[in-house]
């Protein structure tokens, strides 16, 4: 009889594999997002510089700007700040406005979508990330990738982990809506909501075949985080030095357990 480990293969890479800047998000090995929570330009550039000299386990593939960190928030700002930060890095950025709604610090009102589409459509960020949440349309996803802007739509809930079949909807609409990679972050309140939200992951990289990232975040959700090879997340968020969401491992610590648990397999 062969033994279960013979028995296991990962879940096949999606055949919509989305590329952000020179980086393929969707084929093994699962990719490592930081986030970056500067609150100015100086800030943002010293730390993309101190990033960009990571190397080894500690290296990143992507950075996250969470530009609701910013004091002097505003689309003006943001522009200048992403030309500067685009002549400092090689490393892809996405770039993410978080809402109070969703866990970040920017407003709940109109500037989120001018803000959003303006730097969708400039050219200075590999890949923006819109909240499923604030109305985003086709139109909103078409206007970002005329302008070879990948989109990451998302859905945050930071009480509670919703029914499978309600987050399953989301991540089909998401699809639907043209986005190149669809992401799911909820908070579990039982073992239960964990084993969701993988079930979930895999329904939603069969149907769609996009790349697909969740978490269920704090320390319940934690395998959750490192698991995605198994699963079907196709990228993970770590951490650097501050945490962007809880339950994230310090990016080697993430690095190894992804191996250790495909080799245990």
């Amino acid at each position: 009889m062969p033994s279960p480990s013979s028995l296991f293969s990962p879940l096949p890479d999606p055949v919509h594999p989305a590329r952000i800047g020179d980086v393929l998000i969707g084929p093994q090995p699962v990719k490592i997002l930081a986030s970056i929570m500067a609150p100015g330009t100086s800030d943002l550039i010293e730390t993309a510089y101190d990033y960009q000299r990571l190397e080894g386990d500690r290296s990143i593939d992507i950075l996250e700007w969470r530009a609701d960190f910013f004091e002097s928030p505003g689309l003006n700002a943001f522009l200048a700040a992403a030309l500067e930060l685009r002549q400092c890095t090689e490393k892809p950025v996405v770039w993410t406005l978080r809402t109070r709604a969703e866990g970040g610090l920017a407003p709940d009102d109109e500037s989120y979508r001018e803000q959003v589409l303006g730097m969708a459509a400039s050219e200075l960020v590999d890949a923006v990330d819109m909240e499923l949440a604030r109305g985003i349309t086709a139109e909103d996803v078409a206007l970002a990738r005329q302008a070879q802007t990948r989109v990451i739509l998302s859905y945050h809930n930071f009480e509670k982990t919703p029914s499978q079949e309600a987050m399953l909807e989301m991540l089909l609409a998401m699809d639907a809506l043209g986005a190149d990679v669809l992401k799911i972050a909820v908070m579990p309140r039982t073992p239960e909501d964990v084993l969701s939200l993988l079930s979930v992951t895999c329904a939603a990289r069969r149907r769609t075949g996009k790349p697909v990232i969740s978490m269920s975040m704090g320390a319940w959700g934690a395998l959750s985080r490192v698991s995605g090879a198994i699963f079907g997340s196709s990228a993970a968020f770590a951490s650097v030095v501050h945490a962007s969401a809880p339950g994230q491992f310090e990016v080697s610590r993430a690095r190894t357990l992804m191996r250790e648990l495909l080799q245990a397999s």
